[in-house]
């Protein structure tokens, strides 16, 4: 377990460094943007001169102007002022809209570059801090890891019952082994589309699940699938095909078809660790065990382990927050590996 004192030590000797230059990268990507939206600006007064300046010009001139523009061999036809106008109108507004656009996608280029440099070399760093068997990939663009965490995400049976993914992103993938354990996990947003028929055909995309998803492969031969609910207790909608064991401070709710993992599971401090858990990151956490394998979604509204654009990035809370949800996984297997060492001897099927 990696103590306060280390933290910041790590934070002083190796990230610091790290972080001054992703400062001045910061600092040089809002000046940037300040310039671009300053000439944006310009040209939008500029566009509204204009405006005002060809309604307010005589005839002759109109006609003049339309001349020039589609030039003399096109002008074949008279076009009344009116029509000018308009189409003056019309030419800045698709001016203003595709400079609009190059001036978005030109801040936006540059923001990803400094997000996927921060991600890469910080949170990275951090990754393997935690520990050395962990691996960090901001983005898998091959779309290999998310296809595999869309699969193990319908595995677990924590949503299947809710309604179908429609929409799906993921990033920050980490992986590797610890005391033997094999777990991955990465931040998701599954979203299902929903058509308002009865009014309007209006269509929105509902938030499935948003969050971190974790997968742990904790080798047991057991049938059946067991649900840990904390503590949302409208979801029992969607679990009602199961059999409701126990709560425990009206805190849990556990569901399964398999009594005998279920009750040995809520009788271990494994429990007692996921409720602390719960009480320091004050969010939903579902938990599924499947087929050999523990299943951890913890829902999270805010897009995690990204840099900050509009604040400094020398900030040793922002790589806390950091450190704290990427070693949940490490967490969660040091309870897994207590939890594992008696069962063994127990038939779980």
């Amino acid at each position: 377990m990696v103590t306060q004192n280390e933290l910041k030590a790590f934070y002083e000797t190796d990230l610091k460094p790290k972080l001054l230059f992703f400062e001045e990268q910061r600092l040089l990507l809002t000046s940037k943007r300040k310039v671009l939206w300053i000439i944006y600006g310009i040209l939008v007064i500029f566009a509204i001169l204009a405006v005002i300046m060809v309604f307010n010009l005589e005839a002759g001139y109109l006609q003049t102007i339309y001349r020039k523009f589609v030039g003399e061999d096109r002008y074949f036809y008279y076009v009344d002022d009116k029509d000018v106008r308009v189409f003056v109108v019309f030419v800045l507004i698709i001016y203003m809209i595709t400079f609009y656009m190059a001036v978005a996608y030109s801040y936006t280029k540059m923001k990803s570059t400094y997000r996927n440099r921060f991600k890469t070399t910080v949170v990275g760093s951090l990754v393997t801090f935690i520990d050395k068997n962990l691996n960090y990939t901001p983005k898998d663009n091959s779309t290999a890891k998310e296809l595999l965490f869309k699969q193990e995400f319908h595995n677990s049976d924590l949503f299947s019952r809710r309604k179908e993914v429609y929409r799906w992103s993921g990033e920050d993938y980490v992986g590797g082994i610890l005391g033997g354990t094999s777990l991955k996990f990465s931040e998701i947003h599954a979203e299902t589309q929903y058509t308002r028929k009865k009014y309007s055909h209006s269509v929105s995309y509902p938030d499935i699940f948003k969050g971190l998803f974790f997968v742990f492969n904790v080798n047991w031969n057991f049938e059946g699938v067991t649900t840990i609910i904390v503590p949302n207790d409208s979801w029992d909608y969607f679990l009602k095909k199961y059999l409701s064991l126990v709560k425990k401070e009206s805190k849990f709710k556990v569901y399964s078809d398999n009594p005998t993992i279920a009750k040995y599971i809520f009788s271990t401090p494994f429990m007692d660790r996921l409720l602390a858990l719960h009480n320091k990151l004050k969010v939903p956490i579902e938990l599924s065990f499947v087929n050999s394998k523990l299943y951890m979604a913890i829902s999270i509204e805010e897009n995690l382990f990204e840099p900050p654009i509009s604040s400094t990035v020398l900030d040793f809370q922002l790589i806390q927050t950091i450190f704290e949800y990427m070693n949940l996984g490490k967490e969660i297997v040091e309870e897994l590996i207590v939890l594992m060492k008696q069962p063994n001897q127990m038939d779980l099927k």
